[in-house]
């Protein structure tokens, strides 16, 4: 046996494997062996079938087999000794002999290889970048002082309807004569009158009481959400299209959401037992987790726009003919002749992501440790609970809880994810120039969903991908 390589060029290059007779045979005949014990063909005691009879009935598939697993030994051995980073896997190219397995002895094997390209870091204070800060003033904690005591407060039902009650109504389907027929639909279930987004069918519910009856288009109450009506009135959404468009509404009761009263129960509840004691001590610390969380979405604008021009900055090569080809073979439900070329460019795009990470964590000499994994589930679960609009719990439980997450693999490995994105992007920031520039909120909301669409639409096919096709960054890309 003996091995070479042709490099094409600095992306491409061929394996040649030239296997003898020599290489498998022992292979071989040790495999006919054990069939001939496990062997059972009538006529024969278990185990004592002629050698010939097992040869003929299994040889030539043995053969196969074997030529083909010592040929993928010596590909990998090879690979790991010259420490060959390579794209993919090997794919056998199209030159390769069809050999006649019945008479030929030695074989000669051709395998096509995609080299990771090789590149230099193109990064210095020269690079200027802005972080944009808002401004917490008054107003802003303020409202999230009202958002704290609507959430801890209490519902209580209340005469007549005002425009951020929540209504729960028996609702009748009505013919097109505008009267209750007998094979309508009819369903009971609540209605938060602030979410009726149709002006006209809000007023006709504002001001009613209990028992009232009110004439409206389920449609328009729902503002034409065929998921939302299927479910209140527990129907398919392939019936909804069917529904008469006017429904009556019983009104059967009326709730409010009153205000949690700023005392030290409800400052208990928020921030834990005697955490904080007065209106101006809660005021301050919904400030600084204001400016926790703004700063945050700040730094993650931040993060997304400097990782994207530093990548885009690197013109990173691949080898497309090649990823192309090994998408084909190992992906065959996915990708075919026909379709590979339209879906190949998140796969590149993915790739030469991970390729510029890689580059930044060798060059810098970064590591991933478990304290890492820890901070990065810590802050995840912070952004969550901030996310679904609950109270940050205290840093204690808080960590308790992101360790406990960390002990599932499929989390963990996300975490590890976001632990290498994060080393990376603290990498970059020392690398580059950035200036901090204070805004008012609603410019700084502005400037966040300016960026949040332009990111989402460089990114939508990338991340499509990413969960679609579940690729590990070992199943791309080997050493």
């Amino acid at each position: 046996m003996n091995i070479s390589i042709d490099h094409k060029d600095d992306l491409n290059a061929v394996l040649t494997v030239n296997v003898t007779k020599t290489d498998y045979a022992p292979r071989v005949e040790k495999a006919l062996k054990n069939y001939q014990k496990r062997a059972n063909i009538p006529g024969f005691r278990p185990g004592k079938a002629p050698m010939g009879m097992i040869q003929k009935m299994y040889g030539s598939a043995v053969l196969v087999d074997e030529v083909n697993n010592f040929t993928s030994e010596v590909l990998n051995n090879y690979l790991k000794e010259n420490a060959l980073e390579i794209l993919g896997q090997p794919v056998l190219s199209a030159d390769n002999e069809n050999y006649d397995w019945t008479v030929t002895e030695d074989f000669k094997f051709r395998f096509d290889i995609g080299l990771s390209p090789k590149f230099d870091l193109n990064i210095s204070k020269n690079d200027y970048f802005v972080k944009h800060v808002p401004t917490i003033d008054e107003d802003l904690i303020s409202k999230e002082v009202e958002r704290s005591r609507q959430r801890y407060g209490n519902q209580v039902s209340v005469d007549i309807a005002e425009a951020n009650d929540i209504l729960t109504v028996d609702a009748k389907e009505l013919n097109e004569e505008g009267t209750f027929w007998e094979g309508g639909v009819q369903a009971e279930f609540p209605i938060l009158l602030s979410a009726i987004k149709h002006e006209a069918t809000q007023k006709t519910f504002l001001g009613q009481k209990s028992g009232a009856l009110v004439t409206a288009d389920i449609f328009e109450v729902f503002d034409n959400n065929t998921t939302e009506i299927s479910t209140v009135l527990k129907i398919s959404k392939e019936t909804v299209t069917d529904l008469h468009r006017l429904f009556s509404f019983t009104v059967i009761e009326i709730k409010r959401q009153e205000l949690a009263e700023m005392n030290q129960e409800f400052f208990d509840k928020v921030y834990g037992e005697n955490s904080v004691k007065t209106e101006g001590e809660f005021r301050a610390k919904v400030k600084e987790e204001l400016k926790q969380f703004y700063a945050s979405e700040a730094d993650h604008a931040l993060e997304h726009e400097l990782f994207d021009a530093m990548l885009a900055k690197h013109s990173i090569s691949l080898p497309d003919s090649f990823l192309k080809r090994w998408l084909i073979d190992r992906h065959p439900d996915k990708f075919t002749p026909d379709t590979v070329d339209n879906k190949y460019e998140p796969e590149a795009k993915y790739l030469r992501s991970t390729l510029f990470q890689e580059k930044v964590i060798a060059d810098q000499g970064l590591k991933i440790e478990d304290p890492d994994l820890l901070n990065a589930s810590v802050n995840y679960t912070k952004r969550m609970f901030f996310g679904y609009n609950m109270n940050i719990p205290v840093s204690d439980y808080l960590e308790t809880y992101a360790k406990e997450q960390l002990k599932d693999q499929n989390y963990r490995s996300r975490m590890l994810n976001m632990a290498i994105e994060t080393k990376v992007i603290n990498a970059l920031k020392n690398m580059v120039t950035i200036e901090e520039k204070e805004l008012l909120i609603d410019d700084f909301f502005k400037k966040m969903k300016e960026h949040s669409n332009l990111h989402h639409q460089q990114h939508e096919h990338v991340h499509n991908h990413e969960h679609q096709h579940e690729h590990s960054h070992e199943g791309v890309h080997s050493h």
